[in-house]
């Protein structure tokens, strides 16, 4: 059960940070402004992590989609090592 969650919350988070990305600049970074905030100028600000695009002052990225990827990265890791305790557990047991 916790390998499920484990693998969950990653691929939860992938598809967040991957959601979150997709507001960032590329190739042209006026479009993206332009598109996500409708001013045509070059962004004052963007990075990966945290997830934050700023054009004009503005934070473009959602207010959720660091928090999110806190929780499930978090949840993840945690998840992951419940596992590896139980199977541990296990193999100690069937000794």
């Amino acid at each position: 059960m916790a390998v499920a969650v484990a693998v969950l919350a990653f691929v939860a988070g992938g598809a967040v940070h991957v959601y979150g990305l997709s507001y960032l600049p590329f190739l042209f970074p006026e479009d993206a402004c332009w598109f996500n905030a409708g001013s045509k100028v070059s962004p004052d600000s963007s990075s990966a992590l945290p997830v934050s695009l700023v054009c004009n002052g503005e934070e473009i990225v959602p207010d959720w989609v660091n928090p999110a990827l806190l929780l499930l990265g978090v949840t993840g890791i945690a998840a992951t090592g419940t596992a590896v305790v139980q199977a541990v557990r296990r193999r100690l047991v069937s000794r």
